[in-house]
């Protein structure tokens, strides 16, 4: 107990003499164990996902796979006839089906409360048997067994009812009454599927009954036309996926004469993971995952340098102590009694920092406090973090001072050797980290920047678009022409797309002259009137528009994809073409543009009038959108009879889909920064130490002649070569990182050697800023100063 009360004086005193030194050793490891653990806080929620459910781990959703010329194309839904798909296929426990709509209007029974955003889904009764959405009311067993019952969560009942218990309410949905029988919890955050309603799957059969589209109640259990349903499978854990999924696909193959292929995916790559197999989300994950690790090195880097640079200035501390008895084992507890002092320090920092900074990055990444806190795994993740630093920062360092030897010091020193070298290779390694952190945050924007500003062939500025309800449709025409009597909307029209970017709607059922029997192209299919193709103003390179007559009925409009898959010759228009069992003509086909996100190619796409057309798109400017959002407000609730109106712009829409990687970018950003200012301490620090024991030989340099400049190219030199080699060695890293990360995106960015120069420069110019200094201040001391104790 003395000697360890003894040590931590020693400690103390030692610290208090080079406060300098402590303070940028405890600065740095400060900085990189909070940066470390809140990206791995934030890491942790993303691999959280779906992992709530019990059985987690057997759940699977059902994908489908078409091929055609241009590739195969996957997307994340399945036939509603899964009996018939799964006939013969041995470990599957449960199947479930959704049939789901966003931004959906619900209401309490005298339709006092309306709300609208919901989403909602039909769905098959046994739901709670796969995943485990807590019931706050009701029975689990009966769950929606009546084909007029609802589920709804916590956060509508409060809204529609006040109160959260409300078994036996009723609601208003699309038309039908529905009595509450159960209330779920809100969803939780780290939840694929977040939902507001569910509604029984019969009581989407009778939807469709009365709609005319099936003609008897058990159609939706036999058919496998409808390749619309989000599919659910619940395996026993011996059973592979694979083999359910060539069951599958032979049972489809036997009943359709088509080459449809099926998959399961796992629930818990659901959220990071598409459909397709695309791995982006996830390689940002791991991306950041790996900013960690190397944030936390780059700190641990830092504080190793500061310590085994001063070694040398304690040679002579350490004989004294040796000349006094002291062996390697005791010294080596002296010095790290002072390095867990600094790491203790660092250590109360920056939880201090995790936890003033959580709140700000739980907003701003959705990595929810609630999610993590006080979580195993988050606690064991603090933990590891702070085992791992105290051993890679502390115990070399220690060694590395117990092992100075007796006769050498009391001679005056001991030579760098070695520990110049391992020096040198940390400093180089840091700034390899740390410009593979940065090139990584330069691709990033780029791409982001690039994506944001691409021409996608169609205009998304200032136009909005809302939904509306099954009563305005058939008054579109009245309504398109009541709007643009206000001079702040400058176009209307009409389409049953919500969201232009991610058209979701596919079919194979488009017949021309010559296609191949086995010819299975997969379309995207869009409906729209005149003036929504005239107010997004597509390009047409032959044809024109619909008339806005009833002779539009069998019209078509085809893109560029189309027609070259199709292998039409010009002139285009007039070629019979049957789409969706409607024979009609050609009239017009556009420019390409981007219907789908774009990681994806543009496929083939068909337009047509006909569709069921429920989306109000407008178009405004900037100085008049708020008066245009308030007209088209008063003029929707008029002819819906007074629905909630809700909104979106295209712009916003499109900016949603790539959130995601642009949050990454700007968290690549910020730990750019840290990384940098990390390794910039400790260049400073070393900058110190360089000037501290060069401080007579440039005394001895100015005496002899030297001149300022070159006593700044000494000091500065020595670490611009190391750090040009650390920036050397990260380009072939990054470069390989980031074409990987690109490669996700069907469209990329240019990266090319000036981005990487403009990283480089960065590095160097940063490096000589942080050196410049302390190289002036050392050149320009009096050489007498430096050399009157000789």
């Amino acid at each position: 107990m003395y000697l360890l009360i003894n040590n931590i004086k020693v400690a103390w005193r030692n610290l208090k003499a080079h406060r300098v030194y402590g303070l940028l050793n405890i600065a740095g490891l400060t900085i990189g164990i909070a940066t470390s653990i809140l990206v791995l806080i934030w890491v942790h929620y993303q691999f959280s996902f779906d992992r709530f459910h019990e059985q987690y781990a057997s759940i699977y959703r059902l994908n489908t796979t078409i091929g055609s010329e241009d590739g195969p194309v996957t997307w994340d839904q399945g036939p509603s006839g899964l009996s018939v798909l799964t006939k013969g296929a041995s470990g599957i426990k449960q199947v479930i089906r959704m049939k789901s709509w966003d931004d959906q209007n619900i209401s309490n029974y005298d339709k006092s409360k309306i709300f609208d955003g919901n989403h909602i889904a039909y769905t098959d009764p046994d739901i709670l048997k796969v995943f485990d959405f807590p019931l706050l009311y009701g029975n689990k067993e009966s769950f929606l067994k009546d084909i007029n019952a609802a589920a709804i969560t916590q956060d509508l009942a409060i809204r529609l009812f006040g109160s959260a218990s409300v078994l036996g309410k009723k609601i208003r949905y699309f038309g039908d009454i529905y009595t509450v029988e159960a209330v779920l919890k809100d969803f939780p955050k780290n939840s694929t599927l977040q939902y507001t309603a569910f509604f029984p799957m019969s009581a989407f059969s009778r939807r469709m009954m009365a709609q005319g589209y099936i003609h008897h109640p058990d159609y939706l259990d036999e058919t496998l036309d409808n390749i619309n349903f989000n599919d659910y499978l619940l395996l026993d854990p011996q059973v592979k996926p694979q083999a359910i999924a060539s069951v599958i696909s032979q049972n489809y193959a036997r009943q359709k004469d088509q080459s449809m292929r099926f998959s399961l995916q796992p629930l818990k790559d659901l959220h990071l993971v598409s459909a397709d197999g695309n791995p982006s989300d996830l390689r940002i994950v791991q991306m950041l995952l790996l900013v960690a690790i190397v944030i936390l090195v780059v700190a641990c880097i830092n504080y190793m340098n500061l310590t085994t640079a001063r070694s040398l200035t304690r040679v002579k501390e350490v004989a004294v102590r040796r000349m006094n008895g002291a062996n390697k084992s005791q010294l080596f507890n002296m010095f790290m009694t002072e390095a867990g002092i600094v790491f203790l320090i660092a250590t109360a920092f920056s939880l201090v920092l995790v936890y003033s900074l959580l709140p700000y990055v739980s907003r701003f990444t959705g990595a929810w406090l609630s999610v993590v806190e006080g979580d195993a795994v988050t606690l064991l993740m603090i933990t590891a973090v702070l085992i791992s630093t105290l051993l890679l920062a502390t115990v070399f360092p220690a060694y590395l001072l117990s092992g100075l030897g007796t006769v050498s010091g009391l001679k005056g020193g001991v030579k760098e050797g070695r520990y110049a070298v391992l020096r040198k290779a940390l400093v180089i390694l840091q700034f390899g980290a740390t410009f593979i952190l940065l090139m990584g945050a330069i691709v990033v924007h780029k791409q982001m920047h690039f994506l944001s500003t691409k021409d996608i062939g169609f205009d998304r500025s200032y136009a909005f678009v809302a939904p509306m309800t099954n009563n305005m449709v058939d008054k579109g025409d009245e309504l398109e022409a009541e709007l643009l009597k206000n001079p702040a909307i400058q176009g209307v029209g009409v389409a049953d797309v919500y969201d232009l970017s991610g058209v979701q709607n596919s079919t194979s059922d488009v017949i021309w002259p010559g296609k191949p029997d086995n010819d299975k192209t997969l379309f995207t299919g869009m409906s729209g009137d005149k003036a929504f193709i005239d107010m997004m103003k597509f390009h047409f390179v032959a044809g024109g528009n619909f008339t806005g007559d009833a002779s539009d009925s069998n019209k078509f409009i085809v893109n560029e994809a189309a027609a070259k898959r199709m292998a039409l010759r010009v002139p285009y228009v007039g070629q019979k073409i049957s789409y969706a069992g409607v024979n009609g003509e050609l009239i017009g086909v556009v420019r390409d543009f981007n219907y789908a996100p774009l990681t994806q190619k543009i496929g083939p796409l068909i337009m047509d009038s006909r569709g069921f057309k429920n989306i109000l798109y407008v178009r405004t400017t900037a100085g008049t959108a708020s008066s245009a959002i308030q007209q088209t407000e008063r003029l929707y609730k008029a002819y819906s009879g007074n629905a909630p109106f809700s909104y979106s712009f295209l712009d916003k829409r499109f900016a949603e889909k790539y959130e995601a990687e642009q949050r990454a970018g700007s968290l690549l950003n910020a730990f750019s920064v840290v990384a940098l200012i990390i390794s910039c301490m400790g260049l400073f620090g070393l900058a110190l130490y360089t000037a501290e024991v060069k401080r007579k030989e440039i005394g001895i340099r100015k005496v002899l002649g030297a001149n300022i400049k070159s006593i700044i190219g000494l000091i500065t030199g020595q670490f611009l070569r190391l750090v040009f080699l650390g920036v050397l060695i990260g380009m072939p890293v990054a470069y390989l990182i980031t074409a990987r990360w690109q490669n996700h995106f069907a469209y990329k960015a240019s990266v090319g050697v000036f981005s990487f120069l403009a990283g480089a420069l960065t590095i160097v110019g940063i490096t000589i800023l942080t050196v410049l200094f302390i190289a002036i201040k050392s050149a320009t001391v009096n050489p007498v100063n430096s050399l009157k104790s000789e």
